[in-house]
């Protein structure tokens, strides 16, 4: 007698990050997770209770926070510092598509999984650290802020998304990156004029 085809649980979340990452959120099924790790959909069930529980394996799986997309930017030599800020916008855009839908499940489970707070601040120091080398003439609070802003724009794009039902604008995204470079760049420029005057008043 044949042996049914079985998987692990952690065969099944990666079959399911891997829909969200190709079709959306909207196209994660039981059935389709089955049909990729070639079982029966009721053997899923045997790992996960349906899809709210799958979407938050999905989350936590996925990381606390961007860190790794900013180490390893921090290690590439890109052609210019604003090909830098559009692949570290394009790449925390999908990883916020990835994490938010489990976190929004999650949030609204008693005890539910929640993304670590040290974690996500040090996405945001790596981030600034980013910014800083590729403008330097920024003080460290200014890159601070901005990586702020630059987050929060990331995960603004990814929400509106996931909370309005849409489909990922994957498309869009070089965009996107484009334009929040050009804030970064805009933001440095004048901050770095503002830190001359200052200086230059100083001086006076």
């Amino acid at each position: 007698m044949s042996r049914r085809p079985s998987a692990s649980r952690d065969q099944i979340v990666q079959a399911a990050i891997a829909v969200c990452r190709e079709r959306g959120v909207g196209a994660l099924t039981i059935g389709e997770v089955a049909r990729r790790c070639r079982i029966a959909e009721g053997t899923v069930y045997n790992y996960v209770t349906g899809k709210a529980e799958l979407l938050r394996l999905c989350a936590a799986a996925g990381g606390d926070a961007p860190a790794p997309i900013f180490e390893r930017l921090l290690c590439e030599r890109p052609a210019g510092r604003g090909e830098w800020m559009e692949a570290a916008a394009v790449r925390a855009v999908h990883f916020f598509r990835l994490l938010l839908p489990g976190l929004l499940v999650a949030w609204a489970t008693p005890a539910g999984w929640r993304p670590d707070p040290a974690k996500q601040q040090r996405a945001g120091e790596l981030l600034a650290q980013l910014i800083l080398r590729a403008y330097p003439a920024l003080t460290r609070e200014d890159a601070a802020m901005l990586a702020t802003t630059f987050l929060a724009a990331c995960w603004y794009r990814a929400y509106t998304e996931t909370v309005f039902h849409r489909q990922p604008d994957e498309a869009g995204d070089p965009a996107f990156a484009r334009g929040l470079a050009a804030v970064v760049s805009r933001a440095a420029r004048g901050a770095g004029s503002s830190e001359g005057e200052h200086e230059e008043m100083a001086d006076g």
